[in-house]
């Protein structure tokens, strides 16, 4: 099913593998090619030799659009209850957008979930999706037994499927961290970024920092500078929340590069996991909102921001959440309205065409 008109279909990811079955079992089109050789003689060579003369140069190989391993989108398959349980609609969309990196979660939980393992599984090999994941939750202890039960299933059933994890998400807010919020909220994320680092990194994964809330810059930037001794040396990439705050917000960018460099003392890939627009038509709060048309437009000039500079970017997120009043902006976040549970009543935002024309290289 395609949601645009002249769309290209992805290549299946099952060609290289044939392609691979072919060279590995010896058989094909040149075991078919020596038959015959050994059946016509000469004749057959000498064909073979014409043809060679009469080859055209190969062309060269398109390049690679340097977004497609540096965009991802986030979803969430562990929610069963709400639009992402519907886990085949999901799977048709994303592979639909031609998006090749998507983000979501990892807790003992969820490793130990089939439905969410096979969601994975089916992502990369009927898409060629790779995924970011957030270990754990803020608060939540993991125990060792834990630890090693997912470290199993990165090595097993999603070995060569997760690319990049990150430590926890926004720690630093009542949010993510609990109410109140500990004083000492920096010192357990600290240590659980060290088991992260400690159990992640030998599986050649990436692995990158505790992303903070940085809804309030001023108490964002002393939160990063609070943590920051604590987690030096347990990652290997800056993972941060940016929303743009109703424009590209590339000048936000510039700020966050300057803040983290000062505070972790060095230079560091950037990854950042949380960044989008919400379309809440009726929203009357004190952030900002844009019109679907603006998302459109913002969107692709957002990820340039971040993959011009080799960083990649997670956005947030593929789907709405049904929301009649539409004044929830935490509803409206998605690439997709969806009025309803039933898959057949999503429609695309002009957002999901431009970023889907943007990764295609259009």
């Amino acid at each position: 099913m395609s949601f645009s008109s002249g769309t290209t279909p992805p290549t299946p990811v099952v060609s290289r593998r044939g392609a691979l079955i072919t060279a590995a079992g010896g058989i094909g089109l040149a075991s078919v090619a020596s038959s015959a050789t050994a059946a016509n003689g000469t004749r057959f060579r000498a064909r073979t030799v014409a043809a060679r003369r009469r080859r055209r140069p190969r062309r060269p190989r398109p390049a690679v659009n340097p977004a497609t391993n540096l965009t991802a989108v986030r979803v969430f398959p562990s929610y069963r209850t709400k639009v992402y349980g519907q886990h085949d609609a999901v799977l048709e969309r994303l592979g639909d957008l031609g998006i090749k990196r998507m983000s979501h979660k990892l807790t003992p939980a969820i490793a130990s979930s089939a439905a969410v393992i096979s969601f994975t599984q089916r992502a990369y090999f009927e898409h060629g999706i790779k995924s970011w994941l957030t270990v754990g939750e803020p608060r939540v202890p993991i125990s060792p037994a834990e630890w090693d039960k997912m470290v199993r299933v990165l090595k097993g059933p999603l070995a060569g499927m997760v690319e990049r994890v990150y430590g926890w998400n926004e720690p630093n807010h009542v949010r993510g961290g609990g109410s109140p919020l500990p004083a000492d909220w920096h010192l357990k994320a600290a240590a659980h970024q060290a088991q992260l680092w400690a159990r992640m990194a030998p599986l050649g994964i990436k692995v990158g920092t505790p992303q903070l809330w940085s809804g309030d810059f001023d108490r964002h930037d002393r939160d990063l500078f609070k943590l920051a001794p604590h987690i030096r040396g347990n990652f290997d990439h800056i993972g941060w929340h940016l929303y743009p705050r109703g424009t590209v917000g590339e000048h936000l960018l510039d700020r966050f590069e300057d803040t983290y460099r000062a505070a972790l003392g060095g230079t560091f890939p950037v990854v950042c996991t949380e960044a989008g627009y919400f379309t809440a038509p009726n929203y009357r709060g004190g952030a900002i909102n844009v019109t679907e048309a603006q998302e459109a437009d913002y969107l692709p000039k957002l990820v340039d921001s971040y993959v011009k500079r080799g960083y990649g970017i997670s956005y947030f997120e593929l789907l709405n959440d049904p929301d009649p009043s539409g004044a929830n902006r935490e509803a409206h976040l998605g690439l997709f309205n969806t009025p309803s549970m039933n898959p057949a009543s999503w429609t695309p935002k002009a957002g999901y065409h431009s970023l889907k024309a943007h990764l295609a290289g259009n």
